[in-house]
């Protein structure tokens, strides 16, 4: 039982719980803090990925020696190909699945989020998508 608490998934899943919670109870002022943090914290994700990226994925490549290129080649392929036939799988299954789904267009119960505090623009070094 503690192995389960102590994982990842159930941290992550306690974590989304607590977040419905609070984002239904809380009032304005608390959402407003909440918006911020959302938005700055991103912010500054957007900027440390380029970051990781230089790194450490590059000297690893770097490091694999004379057949690095080859070997980066059909990495690019298999990730090309199976992102290519991710977006066509989810496609289809979108247009099989959510015709046949009750789904409301009205969403009268929910609340607006409310503005953010203040921006803070942290602009990448450089696009990595």
């Amino acid at each position: 039982m503690k192995k389960i608490l102590n994982s990842l998934p159930f941290k992550l899943l306690l974590g989304v719980a607590v977040g419905i919670v609070l984002g239904l109870v809380a009032n304005e002022a608390v959402m407003n803090v909440v918006v911020t943090i959302k938005q700055v914290l991103g912010q500054i994700i957007t900027f440390c990925v380029p970051l990781i990226v230089i790194g450490f994925i590059a000297p690893s490549i770097t490091k694999l020696g004379h057949n690095a290129s080859r070997m980066l080649g059909i990495a690019l392929i298999i990730a090309y190909v199976s992102s290519v036939g991710a977006a066509l799988m989810s496609t289809a299954a979108g247009y099989a699945l959510i015709p046949h789904l009750s789904i409301v267009s009205q969403v009268d119960g929910l609340r607006e989020l409310p503005e953010v505090l203040f921006q803070l623009e942290i602009p990448a070094i450089m696009n990595v998508m």
